[in-house]
């Protein structure tokens, strides 16, 4: 049969990828806007270039934010058809070689 639901894992996997996916996402926001708050005169000189320790922060984030998008794609693979995995095997290949 050529129909796949995934597995309970890909489904777990795929929502807890998703809400850290978000969270991230409002942490980097969040910390991006601080730092615009903090620094007004930086932000009009610097052209949107943060500054210590705002830009590790947003690197770090960013670090984090990868490997949540990788398990996201891995967990939407996981629960498509079996011909539809065939076609997308080389594009997750490449999405993980990307990442790494």
């Amino acid at each position: 049969m050529n129909t796949s639901s995934g597995t309970e894992i890909d489904r777990r996997m795929g929502k807890w990828s998703a809400i850290a996916i978000v969270l991230i996402s409002i942490a980097y926001i969040l910390t991006g806007l601080t730092w615009m708050a903090l620094n007004p005169d930086g932000v009009s000189t610097q052209r949107l270039q943060p500054t210590e320790p705002f830009l590790t922060i947003l690197e770090t984030l960013i670090l984090l934010l990868t490997p949540a998008i990788v398990l996201l794609f891995a967990a939407i693979h996981g629960t498509r058809p079996l011909i539809a995995k065939r076609a997308a095997g080389p594009h997750l290949a490449s999405l993980f070689c990307w990442q790494a």
